[in-house]
């Protein structure tokens, strides 16, 4: 069993960049730490948010795919991500908030006995919030309209829709260290939930769906959910891991704010597993005005193509 530090980040696709900058920092108040472009496709951004320190297990981010059809709802895919708050005082607050925005929502809810408040941001994203069992690990960012003590401070919980669950389960379960708990009724659906110890108790929330057809990913989807390991040995150990059980995967990749690997699940969700960040300080941006006022920042084996880059993004239809 591989050691799991929990959720790393969750990668996302959106139409604007700029549009989904303006969600997730001034309707959401999630900060903006990293502004650059998609490692193997420089001509889409990709945009990091996390909390105040960019903990890793906060990170959410989104790869602007500005001509890509629209995400088709199906089975095998990543469904939902649910963001902490610190009391249910706080889900009513963003009840409110999000009514007075004209987002998208459900009202507060009764999940597993607890209160959440599900919503969708512009482009069909289906996200959530969640009141965190610990409060005292928020660390969210300062927001001229959002009282501290409502501030979304990281990420709870994922759901995961897959048609054959047992499979699935074994993965997260036996192969990267989630406890399993009982299963529950979910519209009409198996859904069994998972968590591991860590900071954040993160928690997957596994539905099974062999009555849907497969998602067919596009703007509005989730293209993959991040896993944590301790260093670089344990990343290798697990890379030998897939390689005996003959499960493809991209080897060790050098994305030089840290290091991962790639694979597919059993119900062909894209699972990252990667290392914490490696000297990002250099990297992390301070809060900007507007979407525009923010450097873009390169790894440095782009570098030299920056005015190509930079000429390339400008010239998108935005």
């Amino acid at each position: 069993m591989m050691k799991n530090t929990g959720i790393h980040h969750v990668s996302v696709l959106v139409r604007s960049a700029e549009k989904a900058y303006d969600f997730y920092t001034n309707i959401l108040g999630l900060k903006m730490f990293l502004k650059t472009v998609n490692q193997d496709d420089s001509t889409m951004y990709h945009l990091f948010f996390g909390d105040q320190e960019a903990r890793e297990g906060t990170e959410f981010t989104v790869f602007e795919m500005s001509h890509f059809r629209d995400n088709q709802f199906g089975t095998n895919a990543i469904e939902r991500v649910m963001f902490l708050v610190p009391s249910v005082e706080s889900l009513y607050f963003w009840q409110e908030r999000l009514e007075k925005m004209g987002v998208l929502h459900y009202g507060i809810e009764i999940f597993r006995n607890q209160e959440i408040l599900r919503f969708e941001d512009f482009d069909g994203m289906k996200l959530g919030l969640m009141v965190a069992k610990d409060a005292s690990i928020a660390k969210g960012t300062p927001h001229p309209e959002i009282p501290d003590e409502h501030l979304i401070f990281g990420m709870g919980a994922v759901f995961l829709r897959v048609r054959y669950l047992e499979a699935s389960l074994d993965m997260l379960a036996t192969r990267l260290g989630f406890t399993q708990e009982e299963p529950i009724d979910y519209f009409n659906h198996t859904l069994i939930p998972l968590h591991i110890h860590n900071l954040w108790q993160h928690e997957i929330y596994l539905i099974e769906d062999k009555d849907n057809k497969r998602e067919r990913l596009g703007v509005g989807g989730m293209h993959h959910i991040a896993f944590g390991v301790d260093n670089e040995a344990t990343l290798a150990a697990f890379a030998q891991y897939l390689d005996e059980e003959n499960i493809h995967h991209s080897g060790i990749v050098n994305r030089e704010y840290f290091q991962s690997l790639y694979y597919r699940e059993p119900n062909s969700i894209l699972y990252e597993i990667a290392i914490p960040p490696i000297d990002r300080v250099p990297y992390l941006q301070t809060p900007q005005a507007t979407f525009d006022e923010y450097e873009l920042i390169l790894p440095s084996f782009l570098e030299d193509q920056r005015a190509t880059i930079e000429r390339d993004l400008a010239q998108q239809e935005r």
